[in-house]
């Protein structure tokens, strides 16, 4: 049995007070234009196909998967929602750019973005390889099943963007709600998403009620491990993942 340790990536910085206001600047500008009304979003919904992508609800139904515990954990009873967002290139959206998972646990009155590894270890067809190699392949609704299978936990919606849209979206802390109203079409049509007008409503009304104080931006928990060609791998920890983000409650 392979021996695992903690270690800590250097390309990675530390949390700190400057990514924790990233955090609640992408939420909080998301609240404010979502919060146009929900007769607006409906309008934009009709217009926009991006929005309740029925592909990605089903492959979110097949391959979402369910909250996993391990030896020293057991499953909480936190209504809890996660959100994946996957961030492509701008040229290419077969490049995995970044991930990100949104946690919102209402039970517990926080939320969390986990910055998760592009080049985390995830299992395909029984090899292993790359979330980055999967996702260049099979793309977002390819790329569900083993981010869910790889963190032990349930994906309850997916988001998709682009590295240009992505910035737009924290750019937004820099203009008013007039602004923010005046810009909701655009940034409306930048995600790709199985959410519906409703949904994205619902989750900016989440995150709004679980306060900007209780939202924090933090890395994925990983570990190292030596491959079977002996290259060191990054490897997501469940059990400290599940036990941050609230779906894992020590026994």
């Amino acid at each position: 049995m392979k021996q695992r340790k903690r270690y800590e990536r250097s390309d990675v910085s530390a949390p700190g007070a400057h990514k924790t206001r990233n955090a609640l600047v992408i939420l909080a500008a998301l609240a404010l234009v979502l919060g146009i009304g929900i007769f607006a979003l409906w309008n934009l919904a009709q217009k926009n196909s991006n929005l309740g992508d029925t592909d990605l609800s089903g492959s979110i139904k097949k391959d979402g998967g369910k909250n996993i515990a391990t030896g020293n954990t057991q499953l909480s009873d936190h209504a809890v929602t996660t959100v994946l967002v996957f961030i492509h290139a701008d040229n290419d959206e077969s490049t995995l750019s970044s991930v990100k998972l949104l946690s919102l646990d209402q039970s517990a009155g926080k939320g969390y973005i986990v910055s998760l590894p592009t080049d985390m270890v995830v299992s395909l067809d029984g090899a292993q390889t790359t979330l980055a190699e999967v996702f260049s392949k099979q793309q977002s609704r390819g790329s569900i099943g083993v981010v869910s299978g790889a963190t032990g936990v349930q994906i309850s919606h997916v988001m998709v963007v682009d590295s240009q849209g992505w910035e737009k979206v924290l750019g937004l802390s820099s203009v008013g709600a007039t602004q923010l109203a005046r810009q909701a079409k655009d940034l409306l049509g930048l995600l790709h998403t199985d959410m519906s007008a409703p949904d994205l409503l619902n989750l900016a009304e989440t995150a709004h009620g679980i306060g900007r104080k209780n939202l924090a931006i933090v890395d994925a928990p990983c570990t190292s491990v030596a491959g079977t060609d002996g290259a060191t791998q990054t490897v997501v920890d469940p059990e400290q993942l599940g036990l941050t983000i609230g779906t894992l409650v020590e026994k």
